[in-house]
């Protein structure tokens, strides 16, 4: 037997019914707000670029809606755009549950087995495609939108023949943040950006949930390969961080003045 508390059932009921809500995903041409730079030197379908985009988990094989994903299901995108004829998929690493709106939900049971089980946190692989014709030099930019709760920022690796294990994106800023009242959370969207100093066919880009209840709503990916470096980007600072940039520089300037007089 297991046991699910009413807390869970009322998240789930409000994860079904919010789980058409978007919020916008950035596609090459356009800026993304809160970055210093332009993230999408690009535009979309350019040469030596490549995207998978997944707006919805319903549809493909061994899926239902409502319904379920089980471990070591792999999830092919709804639109891309490859040079060849392999797209980017996903590969779904724990149990998630299909709401009515399309998103593919983890929490923290599944039919049979014991309630509150830490592998039915949400995790997920990405084998994201790019290419080696172009140059050797590669921007990966990979974007989320979750309802409920939320990611694991620390656990968004991208793994590259030459780190294995994965690195951090050189940039991961959070786009947009909304609350959706009662047992519904927060809705969230981030971006995250790696440029790396070499090109090759497929990286491996994991990621998973910081708690139950995160609902994966949206997710992207693009990448594009070419011949010299890419100039970075930076995070904005918020307006309360620059506020109190300004008042330590204050700070500072008024003991100087102090000392010197």
């Amino acid at each position: 037997m297991y046991c699910i508390c009413s807390r869970a059932f009322a998240f789930t009921f409000s994860c079904l019914l919010i789980g058409s809500a978007h919020a916008e995903i950035f596609v090459p041409g356009q800026s993304v707000p809160g970055v210093r730079g332009d993230v999408f030197t690009w535009s979309e379908g350019s040469e030596h670029s490549r995207f998978a985009a997944w707006d919805s988990f319903v549809g493909f094989s061994g899926a239902t809606s409502p319904g379920g994903i089980a471990p070591g299901t792999v999830v092919g995108p709804n639109a891309s755009f490859d040079d060849d004829t392999t797209a980017s998929d996903l590969r779904f690493d724990s149990f998630s549950t299909i709401t009515s709106g399309g998103n593919a939900y983890g929490f923290n049971f599944a039919p049979g087995l014991p309630a509150f089980q830490p592998e039915f946190i949400t995790d997920v692989t990405a084998n994201v495609r790019s290419g080696t014709s172009g140059g050797d030099f590669t921007r990966v930019v990979a974007q989320w939108q979750t309802q409920g709760a939320e990611l694991n920022y620390d656990s968004i690796l991208l793994k590259t023949s030459e780190e294995p294990d994965g690195i951090a994106p050189a940039l991961s800023v959070e786009t947009e943040r909304i609350t959706l009242g009662g047992f519904g959370g927060e809705l969230v969207s981030r971006v995250a950006v790696w440029d790396l100093g070499t090109s090759q066919e497929l990286f491996e880009l994991d990621f998973n949930a910081a708690s139950n209840h995160v609902s994966l709503d949206r997710f992207r990916v693009d990448s594009l390969t070419q011949s010299v470096p890419f100039a970075a980007v930076t995070a904005i600072p918020e307006p309360s961080s620059i506020a109190l940039l300004l008042f330590s520089c204050g700070l500072g300037l008024n003991r100087r003045r102090k000392a010197i007089a």
